[in-house]
């Protein structure tokens, strides 16, 4: 627990364990260049460290399940 709020900067990928620590932050600023998404299932691991918890809350169930399926970025647009 942090009293204070975490920021999360993101300029580029932040992709598999990267993007799992950057969903537990508070907050999140995005260039416009930025890119997101899961890679563990393509190279044959789970997407473990709160992405099976974080993402549904964020982008909403169907959305987290395509992503951890398919295995494709987004845009922070």
């Amino acid at each position: 627990r942090c009293d204070k709020p975490v920021v999360n900067r993101v300029n580029g990928m932040r992709i598999a364990g990267g993007q799992e620590i950057g969903m537990a932050c508070d907050f999140t600023i995005a260039a416009d260049t930025a890119r997101f998404g899961q890679a563990g299932p393509k190279h044959g691991s789970a997407p473990d460290g709160g992405s099976t918890d974080f993402l549904p809350l964020y982008v909403g169930f169907s959305r987290a399940m395509e992503s951890g399926i398919l295995c494709e970025t987004w845009s922070a647009h």
